[in-house]
């Protein structure tokens, strides 16, 4: 792409290597018009996965409280079930919102200078 920006986000070395976003953005020649609409879109995905991944904690957190007052010993199994479910759940999703944010602060850092 010709005019394209290719932005590597910034990683942490203290981080898990499993955790730390390697992919690279491509933040394409834009009007600062067009770049402030895709940045504003980026920026209500972000949020919208955001708000999707405390969801997944707080059900996390609550099958774990579950599991704490469960006396049936018939349902211990699904309450592991349903914790290891919800535990998957929220670390694909905060992989995802790291990702996400990468992706963000890498289009907030390739900001087209005054066009």
């Amino acid at each position: 792409m010709n005019g394209a920006l290719t932005l590597k986000p910034q990683t942490n070395d203290k981080l898990d290597p499993k955790t730390q976003v390697s992919e690279t953005v491509e933040v394409p020649s834009l009007s600062r018009r067009g770049y402030k609409k895709l940045l504003a879109e980026k920026q209500r995905e972000y949020e919208l996965l955001y708000d999707e991944t405390l969801k997944a904690m707080e059900q996390y957190q609550y099958s774990l409280d579950y599991f704490e007052f469960m006396t049936d010993a018939k349902l211990i199994d699904t309450c592991i079930y349903e914790i290891k479910r919800s535990e998957s759940e929220f670390e694909y999703l905060l992989l995802r919102l790291k990702a996400k944010h990468a992706e963000l602060t890498a289009l907030k850092n390739g900001a087209p200078a005054g066009r």
